[in-house]
């Protein structure tokens, strides 16, 4: 998931401006003093706003954005799982096929027929 975030960040910061400000709130369950930390580890933080049981943070955009960021996005690009299928960070199960999905397709029959949905598929290894 780090890889995920750490990518939306880069994709946010690469699109805006110069002098433009991305801001990012979130809960501290959903980790936002991870993000917070990860985005002041390669860029000031220009300000922190505590809000009940989370926070707001922003940045400026530079004028030319630190090596990290784009690493950061070259990280979370589409690449071979342990499996050999192609995923990318922030999808369910990305580094491999999951032990309830490879359970479930043990005991269905060799080929399905008729309509068939699978529904909140992540990479779609089950399809």
């Amino acid at each position: 998931m780090r890889r995920h975030r750490r990518a939306q960040l880069a994709r946010g910061l690469a699109l805006l401006p110069p002098g433009a400000i991305l801001a990012v709130d979130g809960s501290r369950n959903d980790g936002i003093d991870g993000v917070a930390k990860q985005l002041a580890a390669v860029l000031p933080l220009a300000g922190v706003l505590p809000k009940a049981h989370g926070r707001l943070v922003w940045v400026e955009r530079p004028a030319v954005l630190p090596p990290d960021v784009d690493a950061w996005a070259v990280a979370a690009r589409p690449a071979p799982n342990r499996d050999g299928f192609v995923t990318r960070p922030g999808l369910f199960s990305a580094d491999g096929i999951d032990p309830g999905s490879a359970a479930l397709a043990a005991v269905l029959p060799g080929r399905l027929s008729g309509r068939v949905a699978d529904l909140g598929a992540g990479w779609g290894w089950l399809a």
